[in-house]
């Protein structure tokens, strides 16, 4: 349509949006587009959240304790006991 500009809300976007919430202190290594962008414990209760445009990994030792929410969409815990170690 001519003369009309695109909103924020009608832009489709080609990014991903990822939020991980700590239950308890937990390690964690995450890789946005194949760069690092995290590697430390984060605390208890604490959330972090990275953007990317292709591929963003998690890697914990302890998934049965980190709450996962990509681009606003709640997925739950990334593990569970019986798997300690988990890489998405």
């Amino acid at each position: 349509m001519a003369g009309v500009t695109p909103t924020k809300a009608s832009v489709a976007s080609d990014k991903v949006t990822i939020k991980v919430t700590a239950q308890k202190d937990v390690w964690m290594r995450v890789t946005a587009d194949g760069v690092k962008k995290y590697e430390a414990t984060l605390a208890q209760g604490l959330s972090n959240e990275w953007v990317g445009t292709g591929t963003i990994r998690i890697r914990t030792g302890r998934g049965a304790v980190v709450k996962l929410t990509i681009t606003g969409n709640e997925k739950g815990l990334m593990g569970n006991a019986q798997k300690p170690i988990v890489e998405k």
